[in-house]
């Protein structure tokens, strides 16, 4: 349950390479749109390492709390 919930999680990242980014894309305005996509697409890579080792922490107590809830620990 943790495993597919932190998949779920970071997949969801408002960044191009993962599907965030097609959300992201889909709720912002076209013009907005069109002018993000050019640079998360360039530093989208990075972006993704960064929260992955930076925001690690966070993501993990979030998933945690979530697998507990739902299992009913």
């Amino acid at each position: 349950v943790v495993f597919n919930l932190f998949l779920m999680i970071f997949n969801l990242i408002p960044v191009p390479p993962l599907d965030g980014g097609t959300l992201l894309f889909r709720f912002l305005p076209v013009e907005q749109a069109w002018r993000l996509r050019p640079i998360l697409a360039q530093y989208g890579l990075v972006i993704v390492i960064a929260v992955a080792f930076l925001g690690a922490r966070v993501i993990s107590d979030f998933v945690y709390g979530f697998a507990g809830f739902l299992v009913g620990a």
